[in-house]
């Protein structure tokens, strides 16, 4: 099991905080929640269009955005996308191809509420149909012993490595691993590799999959949002 050790105060070059895991003082999960709630880097909420185009989608929607100074939006234009980028809450909004994406770049805490309002006052106005949405939660994770990131994943989650190496008359050096699940009508995708810039660090993300046809209210969208970073919490602690 990655048991999780309490560092607070260390921000990564990626702007996202360090999640510490490996030998050391245990936690209550209660307070490890706590903490990864502070934590966790990039957060994203994803809606999945059938039918959204680049173009259809009105400029001045997005420089007038709730609780945003419309003088302080830049709104950016392409053929095939189009990003409005919010300096003063730390968001951005991105439009794709069949896509409407929001991003929270803070990198202290977890704005749910901020996100799912951008989300559904773009989907109230775009009125797109809708086919799936998801969130995203990353996080950097540092092996606090003398091991790299890469051997420390390949001794969790890899059972009997050294057999593997024996038959494969080769040493393993390092492993990267993506989980793929479902509990009741909700997809998972968890993946796990080594940083190879920083040996004692590794990268988590987890995707949290809902196949719907409309997006539910703002408080319903807000409590999955926040379910879904503490899955990301347990499902670690699980592995």
């Amino acid at each position: 099991m990655i048991r999780p050790v309490r560092e607070s105060g260390r921000q990564s070059e990626l702007g996202c905080a360090i999640i510490l895991f490996g030998p050391g003082q245990q936690i209550s999960k209660e307070e490890f929640m706590q903490f990864i709630t502070q934590a966790t880097g990039l957060k994203n909420l994803v809606v999945v269009t059938a039918n959204l185009q680049v173009e259809s989608v009105s400029l001045d929607l997005l420089r007038k955005m709730p609780g945003v100074e419309p003088s302080q939006a830049r709104v950016i234009s392409a053929p095939d996308q189009i990003v409005a980028i919010y300096p003063e809450i730390e968001m951005i909004c991105e439009i794709q191809p069949r896509r409407l994406i929001v991003t929270d770049q803070s990198s202290t805490t977890i704005e749910g509420e901020t996100i799912t309002n951008k989300i559904s006052h773009l989907v109230s106005n775009i009125k797109p149909t809708i086919v799936a949405y998801g969130f995203n939660f990353e996080a950097i994770i540092q092996v606090q012993d003398t091991q790299d990131s890469g051997e420390y994943l390949r001794n969790s989650l890899l059972a009997n490595y050294s057999d593997r190496e024996a038959a494969l008359a080769a040493k393993i050096l390092s492993m990267q691993a993506t989980l793929k699940y479902q509990r009741g009508d909700v997809k998972y995708e968890l993946t796990l590799r080594p940083e190879e810039e920083i040996p004692g660090n590794a990268h988590a993300r987890l995707n949290v999959h809902y196949t719907t046809t409309s997006l539910p209210s703002r408080d319903l969208l807000h409590q999955q949002m926040m379910a879904g970073l503490k899955q990301l919490t347990d499902d670690l602690g699980s592995l």
